[in-house]
């Protein structure tokens, strides 16, 4: 297919709309990455040492930076975080999968 790359970027750009659709639907608050979540992340040794990937030790940084209670992931190394990681008031979060996010949420 000569143009499939054409095809997969009009694909991926699809995305953008559904999730505005989805932030609208739902009443979801979208937070900023921000200089010092990036920091934060990167001067976390907790998720270094536990090799979490560079994106996901960003979305627990913005966990623990805006204070939440619940991260809900389906990775594993994600998933092992339950507990040992505390948010901003000094909350152990809560990492689940998505089929136990529907009980705890």
């Amino acid at each position: 297919m000569s143009n499939a790359s054409t095809l997969r970027v009009l694909a991926a750009r699809s995305i953008v709309p559904q999730t505005v659709t989805a932030v609208r639907f739902f009443g979801i608050s979208v937070l900023d990455l921000t200089a010092g979540i990036v920091e934060a992340q990167l001067n976390n040794m907790e998720l270094y040492i536990r090799g979490i990937r560079a994106a996901d030790a960003l979305h627990v940084a913005s966990a623990i930076q805006f204070d939440a209670e619940v991260v809900i992931s389906v990775d594993e190394d994600v998933l092992k975080l339950d507990g040992v990681i505390l948010n901003s008031s000094g909350i152990p979060i809560k990492f689940c999968d998505t089929d136990v996010a529907l009980n705890v949420l």
